[in-house]
């Protein structure tokens, strides 16, 4: 069952990563979680960005899709579960090697600077256990790309997609 705390989490890590008070805590945390909140984290590879035009209208919904279709012939499988701390667990849609890959449709009903610190937060920790994290957008969302970016996440649109993959030095990238 998927733990409500775990969005929790990767925005606590994630607003720490970018200089910013995490936000408390809800009641009943576990304490694997605020160790991993106490937990160091590996150097943080430098984030990059990739805007490019996005899906638009009703298409933004199908970002999932969208994503699987450019990242299954190169390689990609899914879906894979991570440990980063003990006790806590990563859910990565897409993985080739140490690359992995989340698409985001960037609703408005989940403000972009907490998503911004959720994607930083999952960045850092697929980091921890050795990966790099491609972030695949629906669309161009300034200050949550800015701020994954921090988390050392690579941020694109499904167009760009592909020139980041080849663009960047990602572990697995040539596996």
């Amino acid at each position: 069952m998927k733990n409500p705390n775990t969005r929790w989490l990767y925005s606590a890590l994630g607003s720490r990563i970018c200089g910013s008070v995490p936000p408390p805590p809800p009641a009943g945390v576990p304490a694997e979680m605020l160790a991993a909140l106490d937990s160091p984290l590996p150097v943080v590879c430098e984030g990059k960005l990739y805007p490019g035009a996005g899906l638009t209208g009703g298409r933004r919904r199908g970002i999932y899709g969208a994503t699987w279709e450019i990242l299954r012939p190169m390689g990609f499988s899914r879906p894979g579960r991570f440990e980063p701390f003990p006790g806590v667990h990563l859910f990565i849609p897409f993985v080739k090697g140490r690359t992995g890959a989340i698409p985001q449709g960037f609703s408005s009903r989940i403000p972009s600077m907490l998503r911004g610190f959720a994607l930083a937060g999952k960045a850092a920790a697929a980091g921890v256990v050795g990966m790099r994290l491609l972030v695949v957008c629906a669309r161009y969302n300034h200050e949550a790309w800015g701020l994954a970016a921090m988390g050392g996440a690579v941020v694109c649109t499904p167009d760009t997609l592909p020139q980041a993959l080849s663009e960047l030095d990602f572990p697995g990238n040539t596996e």
